[in-house]
C-alpha cells in the first residue's frame, strides 16, 4: 500500500504523458549531428522521437496543415478515408463513424489508438473512441500522423492496431482571431471561432467549435418501428483552450482545457425515441525541460471525465419482455428463452433434462395460456448512462548519451473508473502501471537500428509485453529501405470482461393482466479476466523522395504480414451473452502512398491498400461478425492545384472495392465517390479572407454498412450530391 501511494504520489508530481510528443520538434536537436542535413519531413509519433521518415521504424502517413487545408474536410473521419489501408464506415451504434485499419467488427472497432496531444481519446466506459466527435477543429491541427501498424512499444495495450496522433498548433504559432463559418444541404452546418493573446513569454488561444449534419437520410427506414420522420441528426459542440508559458529558455509548461457535448438521434432499435448526450472534460499539464546535458525531460498528467446517456422510449414493447420467469430462463438457458420472445414455443434450444428449465418453461406456458397476453403492448421509459474517469501520468526521459545513440525511456500510471448501473451493475475499477524503453542507434551513416519494449501491469493480472526492432538502411540520403518486426499484446477491456448490461424501464403503462417487472429479460454479462490477446507483425517497407528544380516525388512503400491470436470479441446486444477469444487473424498485402508534383503549383496523389485475409474462428463466430467491414482493395486519387489570384482546388476520388466481410454470401458494398473542394484568399472590408465550396458525389445509393441488417436498397441518402460553402475571416 505504501510502494502504490508513493509511486502515486511521485508520478502526480513529476508525471508525463504517455502520449505527449508534439513539442519533440521544439526540443533535443540531436538529428542535426547524427544525420545528414537535408530536406526530410519528420515524424515524432512512431518512437517518440522527432526522426527523418527515412528513419523511422514503422510505416507512418502524415497529413499536414496545409494537406488538411486543401481537402475542405472538417471532420477527422473524411481526413482519415486518404490514409490507405484506413476504411471509414458508419457506426450505427452512436450515429457515429467507425475507423478500422486492415479490417474488423464495425461496432466498436477498439484496436486504434487516438491521440490528441497526446492525450488518449479512448472512452473507458464503451472501450471506443469516436474519431468524429474528435474535440479538435481541423483549423487547430498542425499535423496528423497515422503509425500504421503496431506500436504498442511506445504507446501501450491500446496502440494494438495502429496509432493516430493529433498534433495541435502551438499557442505561439496562432495570432489575432478568425471565424469560420460554412452551410449546406442535408443539414450540415460549421462554426468555429479560435482568438489568441499573450506576450513573448506566455501564449494561449482558444477555439469554439459547433458542427452538426444529418449525416445519411434514415438507412434504418423503412425498418421496423421507424416510419418517415425518424433522423439521424448529429451535434457536437466543443472548446479548447492552451496556454504555453517559457518558464526559461529550453524550459517550458504547457496547459490544455477541453470541453465537449454532443447528441445524436437513432432510429431503429426497437425504439419510437433513441437520444444519446454526451459530455466530455479534458484537463491537462506538461512540463517540458531540455536545460539538462544530452537530455529532455517531460512530466504531465492528464485527466478525464465522459458522461454518456442514452434515452429510449418504446409504445409496443410485448410485456412478455419483462417477465420474471422468462428472465430466469434466460440465466439457464439464453437460446431458449430468446426462441420463446422470438414466437418460438416450444423452444428447441430447451433442455428437458433439467428440472428448473421445465418448471420454468410450464410457469410461462400457464401465464401465457392465451399467447396474445404475452405480447400486449408496452410503454416505457429508458434512461441508461455511464460516467467514465481517466487519470493518467508518466514520466519520460530523452537522453542522448552519444551522438549516435537515443534513447527514449519512461514510467506510467493510468487509473480509470466506470459508474454505470445499467453497463456494469454499478462501479469497476482498474489500475495500470507501464514502462518503456525505445533506442535508436547510427552505427554508421546508412544504417539506423531501433529497438523497443512496453512492459504493462494492469491490476492482478500477469504482466504482458510489447517488442519490436527494426533496421533502416539509407541508400541515398533521402531514400530507405526498413525491415521491422513486432510482437504486441492487449489486454481486454472493461466492456469485454466486467459487462453487466441490464434495461430497467421507468414510467410503465400497460393494460396486460399477467405479472411483469421493471427489468428487461436478457442480460449481458462478461467472463471477468481474458487472457490477452496478441498481434505479430513483419514489414518490408520502402521510403524515399526526390527533389529537385523541375518536380518532386515523394513515396512508401509498405509490404506486411500481421497473425493476430488469441482475438476477443464481445457480441454488443442483450440477446449476446457470448465472448470470443479464441480466433485467429491473419492480415497480409501491400500498400503505398506516392506523390508527384510536376510543379510547386501542382500535387498528385495515390494511396492504395491490397489486402487478403485468413481467419480461423471460434465456433459460434463468424466472419460476418468479426470482419464485418475488410476490403481486398481500396484507392484514393486526388489532385491538387494552386491557380492564380488565389485559387486552389483540390480534386479526390475515393474507391472501396467488395467493402465487406470476406468468403461472406451476404451482399458487399461499393464505394465510390468524387469531392471537390475549391477556396480563394481575398480581402473582405479590409481583412484578410477566404471562401470555400466544397461537393460530394455519390456513384451509389448504398450506404457501404457491411452488416446486410442495416443497409436496404433504394436511396438511403437524403443527397447523393452535397453542396457546403462558406467563408474564413481572420481579424
Amino acid at each position: 500500500m505504501m510502494k502504490h501511494k508513493i509511486l502515486s504520489v511521485t508520478l502526480l508530481a513529476i508525471a508525463a504523458s504517455a502520449h505527449g510528443v508534439e513539442s519533440f520538434a521544439h526540443s533535443l536537436e540531436y538529428q542535426d549531428s547524427v544525420f545528414d542535413t537535408v530536406d526530410l519531413p519528420e515524424v515524432l509519433t512512431a518512437v517518440r522521437l522527432r526522426q527523418p521518415a527515412t528513419d523511422v521504424p514503422a510505416s507512418v502517413t502524415i497529413l499536414d496543415r496545409d494537406f488538411i487545408k486543401n481537402t475542405g474536410a472538417r471532420d477527422l473521419p473524411e481526413l482519415l478515408r486518404y490514409v490507405p489501408g484506413v476504411l471509414v464506415v458508419p457506426n450505427p451504434s452512436d450515429n457515429s463513424d467507425s475507423v478500422i485499419y486492415h479490417g474488423g467488427p464495425s461496432m466498436h472497432p477498439r484496436y486504434m489508438q487516438f491521440l490528441i496531444d497526446g492525450r488518449a481519446l479512448y472512452r473507458t466506459s464503451l472501450s471506443v473512441a469516436s474519431a468524429y466527435q474528435a474535440p479538435v477543429a481541423v483549423e487547430d491541427i498542425e499535423r496528423i500522423e497515422i503509425v500504421r501498424g503496431p506500436d504498442s512499444t511506445s504507446y501501450g495495450s491500446n496502440a494494438f492496431h495502429a496509432v493516430i496522433n493529433i498534433i495541435t498548433l502551438h499557442a505561439s504559432d496562432v495570432s489575432g482571431s478568425q471565424l469560420t463559418s460554412m452551410l449546406g444541404n442535408n443539414g450540415y452546418r460549421y462554426n468555429h471561432l479560435r482568438t489568441s493573446g499573450g506576450n513573448d513569454n506566455s501564449r494561449w488561444r482558444a477555439s469554439v467549435t459547433d458542427k452538426a449534419t444529418d449525416q445519411l437520410r434514415d438507412i434504418y427506414n423503412p425498418a421496423e418501428h421507424c416510419d418517415p420522420s425518424c433522423d439521424d441528426h448529429r451535434r457536437v459542440s466543443f472548446a479548447n483552450l492552451k496556454w504555453n508559458y517559457d518558464l526559461s529558455a529550453g524550459e517550458s509548461l504547457t496547459t490544455d482545457m477541453v470541453y465537449m457535448s454532443s447528441n445524436g438521434s437513432l432510429p431503429g432499435y426497437q425504439a419510437d425515441t433513441n437520444k444519446i448526450s454526451e459530455q466530455h472534460i479534458d484537463l491537462g499539464l506538461t512540463y517540458d525541460n531540455s536545460n539538462i546535458k544530452a537530455h529532455n525531460l517531460r512530466a504531465a498528467i492528464y485527466g478525464t471525465v465522459y458522461e454518456r446517456r442514452q434515452f429510449q422510449n418504446t409504445d409496443d414493447m410485448a410485456v412478455g419482455f419483462l417477465d420474471a420467469d422468462l428472465a430466469s430462463l434466460f440465466q439457464l438457458n439464453p437460446a431458449a428463452a430468446n426462441e420463446i420472445a422470438a414466437g418460438v414455443v416450444p423452444p428447441p434450444s430447451l433442455d428437458y433434462t433439467d428440472p428448473e428449465q421445465v418448471a420454468l418453461i410450464m410457469a410461462l406456458n400457464q401465464t401465457y395460456a392465451n399467447p396474445m397476453d404475452f405480447m400486449v403492448p408496452v410503454t416505457a421509459d429508458l434512461d441508461s448512462y455511464n460516467t467514465a474517469y481517466r487519470y493518467d501520468a508518466e514520466i519520460q526521459d530523452t537522453w542522448a548519451p552519444t551522438n549516435a545513440l537515443v534513447l527514449v525511456n519512461g514510467v506510467g500510471y493510468r487509473y480509470d473508473r466506470v459508474d454505470s448501473e445499467h453497463f456494469y451493475g454499478g462501479v469497476v475499477d482498474d489500475h495500470r502501471y507501464r514502462a518503456f524503453s525505445n533506442a535508436t542507434w547510427r552505427p554508421v551513416d546508412k544504417l539506423s537500428l531501433h529497438a523497443g519494449i512496453m512492459l504493462e501491469k494492469e491490476g492482478e493480472t500477469s504482466a504482458i509485453y510489447s517488442h519490436r526492432a527494426a533496421a533502416n538502411y539509407l541508400y541515398t540520403p533521402l531514400q530507405s529501405v526498413r525491415l521491422v518486426y513486432s510482437k504486441a499484446a492487449r489486454t481486454a477491456d472493461f466492456f469485454e470482461q466486467y459487462v453487466n448490461f441490464r434495461y430497467k424501464f421507468t414510467n410503465i403503462e400497460t393494460e396486460a393482466t399477467t405479472p411483469y417487472t421493471d427489468y428487461f429479460y436478457a442480460t449481458q454479462t462478461g467472463p471477468g479476466a481474458i487472457p490477452p490477446q496478441y498481434i505479430e507483425s513483419f514489414e518490408l517497407g520502402f521510403h524515399g523522395s526526390t527533389d529537385s528544380s523541375n518536380h518532386r516525388t515523394y513515396w512508401d512503400v509498405k509490404i506486411y504480414r500481421e497473425q493476430m491470436y488469441d482475438a476477443i470479441y464481445k457480441l454488443s446486444g442483450l440477446p449476446y451473452n457470448v465472448t470470443y477469444t479464441d480466433n485467429q487473424i491473419l492480415f497480409q498485402g501491400i500498400e503505398w502512398e506516392l506523390a508527384y508534383s510536376p510543379s510547386r503549383n501542382t500535387t498528385l496523389r495515390m494511396n492504395t491498400a491490397l489486402t487478403d485475409v485468413e481467419h480461423d474462428l471460434q465456433e459460434g463466430m463468424t466472419p460476418e461478425v468479426m470482419l464485418d467491414v475488410y476490403a481486398p482493395f481500396s484507392q484514393t486519387l486526388s489532385w491538387q492545384q494552386a491557380w492564380s489570384n488565389g485559387l486552389n482546388t483540390m480534386l479526390s476520388y475515393f474507391m472501396v472495392h467488395n467493402l465487406g466481410a470476406p468468403d461472406s454470401d451476404a451482399k458487399h458494398s461499393e464505394i465510390r465517390r468524387v469531392d471537390l473542394n475549391v477556396y480563394r484568399d481575398t480581402r473582405l472590408f479590409s481583412l484578410d479572407a477566404q471562401w470555400m465550396l466544397r461537393v460530394q458525389h455519390d456513384f451509389s445509393a448504398d450506404p457501404y454498412l457491411a452488416d446486410p441488417q442495416y443497409r436496404i436498397d433504394g436511396e438511403p441518402y437524403e443527397h447523393l450530391t452535397r453542396v457546403q460553402g462558406g467563408l474564413q475571416v481572420k481579424f
